[in-house]
């Protein structure tokens, strides 16, 4: 394949890279940004790994976290940098205008964004995950792949299908787990890892958001919320809320599934997860943000009850020119 050539010559021609991925970073971005800089390594050369938001604690058990920085380094001693996760500019957070002006950028990704961007970028919206293109990387390049990889490709898979549940999975996401598991992974210690591993504070804070639950429009779009309140009250931080949106998501009949969290007061993060067709990154679009076609998200200003209602009536103009539900 040209693009991984061409990717494979920067690699080759460069020495210090600087790796990193979309705010909020979840299992995809995370693993699929450890098991690059295990690559880079292996290859001889420095990986700087960059998130500009914490890593959620049911992550902190993956080979190379500890590496992740959140401070971003002389960006005159980089060669290049690598945005896995992330096909749109706006999602790399605060640090892009600095981050833009690196060259070259290449970017990894497995779905199509609003705002393009890098000099050589590897698209496959086929792709269940990134973990799954770092995986032909790996190959591509000869190397051997190592259990540190191993975990992180197998945890970058396995979350962003949703345990092998969505539409996205494949028989060669399958043959990728399988292949790690035979190198090693364990999949019951890991799913117990990411998904068995919570603290008592944050299943309280779910139990504060799930209090909120709302269904609307026949029962197809199901809503939480997560104030400052909530966390302060039960001890947590917004990084706590990994997930929560697939809950509402797991309810009968619901299609959209939405989370308003209160960031710090008068801002808000919004989060979309979808199935049957119905393309939320579009909708993230319309306030600014991006994404998936069945996970994206926005960040707004406001109070709680505007966000919510011009998102349902947004909601409401999509439900119309679909004519028939969505």
């Amino acid at each position: 394949m040209a693009i991984v050539e061409d990717i494979e010559r920067e690699i080759t021609a460069r020495h210090r890279f600087l790796l990193t991925t979309h705010i909020h970073p979840d299992g995809d971005a995370i693993g699929s940004l450890l098991a690059m800089g295990f690559l880079l390594e292996h290859l001889g050369k420095e990986a700087v790994l960059f998130t500009e938001d914490p890593i959620p604690a049911q992550y902190h058990f993956l080979p190379g976290v500890a590496k992740i920085t959140h401070e971003l380094p002389d960006l005159s001693t980089i060669d290049a940098c690598f945005v896995l996760d992330c096909g749109d500019s706006n999602r790399i957070g605060r640090a892009a205008p600095r981050l833009l002006e690196i060259k070259p950028i290449i970017v990894m990704d497995h779905h199509l964004g609003r705002n393009a961007f890098g000099d050589i970028c590897w698209i496959n919206p086929e792709s269940a995950a990134v973990g799954e293109l770092v995986y032909h990387l790996i190959k591509a390049t000869g190397t051997d792949i190592s259990y540190n990889m191993a975990v992180n490709i197998y945890v970058a898979i396995l979350t962003d299908t949703g345990s092998f549940r969505y539409a996205s999975t494949s028989s060669q996401t399958m043959r990728i787990a399988a292949e790690m598991i035979d190198l090693g992974v364990k999949p019951s210690r890991v799913l117990a890892m990411v998904y068995e591993n919570y603290s008592a504070n944050r299943l309280r804070l779910l139990s504060a958001a799930l209090s909120t639950l709302k269904t609307y429009y026949e029962g197809q779009v199901g809503l939480i919320s997560v104030s400052r309140d909530m966390l302060r009250a039960t001890c947590t931080s917004i990084e706590d809320t990994e997930d929560f949106v697939n809950y509402p998501r797991s309810v009968s009949g619901v299609r959209l599934a939405v989370i308003i969290k209160e960031i710090e007061d008068g801002r808000f993060s919004v989060s979309l997860r979808s199935r049957d067709g119905i393309n939320v990154a579009r909708l993230a679009e319309r306030f600014g943000g991006g994404g998936h076609f069945n996970a994206a998200g926005f960040k707004g200003s406001g109070d709680h009850e505007t966000i919510k209602q011009e998102l349902l009536s947004e909601i409401g103009n999509l439900m119309e020119k679909r004519a028939v539900g969505f």
